[in-house]
């Protein structure tokens, strides 16, 4: 079974473009796709952890993607509209807070940690 047989869903990768300044002086950013429908593995992982601030378990939730080792993509993108193999859609959008380049024999596959935006 080949890598690419593991990418069951397709997601769009957006990057950030500088478009000016607003009325306080902090960016004013667009969203430009930079992959539309591309080949990945999107993972949801959730796990009780304890919280000191809480003083009680909740429940977090990780999400990983698998992207193919050439997908175009960088730490502070943003990964939306994920389709899952049943055909619905996480909307997102998830912002890409860790890429990290696997490597087996060669570079084999991008791991990204991804964040959820609110």
């Amino acid at each position: 079974m080949s890598l690419a047989d593991h990418f069951l869903h397709t997601c769009t990768i957006q990057r950030p473009t500088v478009v000016g300044k607003d009325r306080y002086q902090a960016d004013r950013v667009t969203w430009a796709d930079v992959a539309v429908e591309a080949p990945c593995r999107f993972v949801e992982k959730s796990q009780r952890v304890f919280s000191t601030d809480l003083a009680q378990f909740v429940v977090t939730t990780t999400y990983t993607l698998l992207l193919a080792a050439g997908a175009d993509v960088l730490e502070g993108d943003r990964i939306a509209d994920v389709r899952l193999e049943d055909g619905s859609v996480q909307a997102g959008p998830f912002e890409v807070a860790s890429a990290l380049r696997r490597r087996a024999r060669a570079l084999h596959h991008l791991s990204l940690g991804l964040e959820i935006v609110t």
